[in-house]
């Protein structure tokens, strides 16, 4: 126990002065992008009532609710991120505790693999949002170039804060392409749940369409 604490105190006192919780962005584009994100969160939330409206009841429609619901989460974790940069916070804690445990030498391999996890649960994520949906792409086809610009911005902001972008050549289009991505993503997720949702497919007596 006291061992446990004088870890914590020791990384406490390693991420002290590296990071604090502030506001990190506060200028008009960093507000922009705040304001976009908490747009697309409401615009989301509002979307999950929508589609109870419509004809929610069915497997299709339950399953687009629950993505919606998911989104809307998303977007508000994206927009604390946003301003707090809790994104520095786990990798300065993460180099901290390399100091610490004594692995600094391999960080870079951590790193790595790190990155490459984040992909393969932004892939997992992506199947799960199609099977969710149920065939119903093309409705939703807004809804998922959103995610899928905001999938690009994470794992490109990921690959810069762990160094990954100089070493593949693309740190001279890392830094605009971030600045793109990161206010297109939820952009176009605001535009996509603002619009009238589908109805449901009418079925007759015996559940023929």
């Amino acid at each position: 126990m006291i061992i446990a604490m004088s870890w914590s105190a020791a990384l406490s006192g390693c991420i002290d002065g590296r990071w604090s919780p502030v506001a990190h962005d506060a200028h008009l584009l960093g507000w922009s992008v705040t304001a976009a994100y908490g747009a697309a969160a409401l615009a989301a939330a509002w979307r999950v009532g929508a589609g109870s409206r419509a004809g929610g009841g069915s497997r299709a429609g339950g399953g687009s609710r629950a993505v919606w619901i998911g989104v809307a989460l998303l977007m508000v974790v994206l927009a604390f991120n946003k301003q707090l940069d809790l994104h520095v916070l786990m990798t300065v804690a993460g180099r901290c505790l390399a100091q610490e445990q004594g692995w600094m030498a391999q960080r870079r391999a951590v790193q790595a693999a790190l990155v490459v996890a984040a992909a393969l649960g932004a892939l997992a994520a992506g199947w799960g949002v199609l099977r969710a949906l149920r065939g119903r792409w093309r409705a939703h086809a807004g809804l998922l170039a959103g995610l899928g610009l905001v999938a690009a911005f994470m794992l490109l902001r990921a690959a810069e804060l762990n160094h990954l972008a100089a070493s593949l050549g693309t740190d001279a289009i890392a830094g605009p392409a971030l600045r793109g991505l990161e206010l297109a993503g939820p952009c176009v997720i605001l535009v996509a749940a603002l619009r009238r949702p589908a109805p449901a497919p009418c079925r007759g007596a015996f559940g023929d369409p």
